[in-house]
């Protein structure tokens, strides 16, 4: 009967043997498993904040061309004011415009550097009256006032 029992309880233990050999190998299948799916959540997440970071990235400089924009905008307003001011027969060889901060105002200031042709001195004149009406600190160069016909000119000018 020893015997009996003893062969029945080595049967059951194989069989305890095997079902937890069996549990260990699925167990390991399935941590496996999931350390894939982790990892392949690893990478998924590194390339979205990869994507976010482009994003920002490029929401950066779209900000920066806005600005760009803006100031072009201003600078080709300023070019239309300048040009109105012309007398018939006057015009502008080169327009130069930078935007500076005035140091005692602590704001924005445009310094406009213009040279062109004038046909006589009263053209000139007449130019130099319609600058100083729409800008401020209008200077021309000192040489042009002694002649009185084909006048190339230069002037600095200030947005007011």
């Amino acid at each position: 009967m020893f015997l009996i029992f003893g062969l029945f309880f080595a049967i059951f233990c194989g069989f305890l043997a095997g079902a937890f050999y069996t549990a260990k190998i699925f167990a390991v299948d399935l941590l496996e498993k999931e350390q894939f799916l982790i990892e392949k959540r690893e990478a998924d997440f590194s390339d979205v904040l990869e994507k976010e970071k482009k994003v920002r990235e490029l929401g950066e400089m779209l900000s920066k061309i806005d600005v760009f924009y803006q100031k072009s905008t201003g600078t080709v307003d300023l070019f239309e004011e300048v040009y109105q001011t012309l007398p018939p027969g006057t015009y502008l060889t080169e327009f130069r415009f930078v935007r500076k901060k005035d140091a005692d105002k602590e704001k924005e200031i445009g310094q406009i550097a213009l040279s062109g042709y004038s046909p006589d001195w009263e053209s000139l004149l007449e130019l130099e009256k319609n600058l100083k009406e729409r800008f401020s600190n209008v200077r021309f160069s000192s040489g042009i006032w002694t002649q009185l016909k084909d006048i190339n000119f230069l002037v600095n000018i200030e947005t007011k």
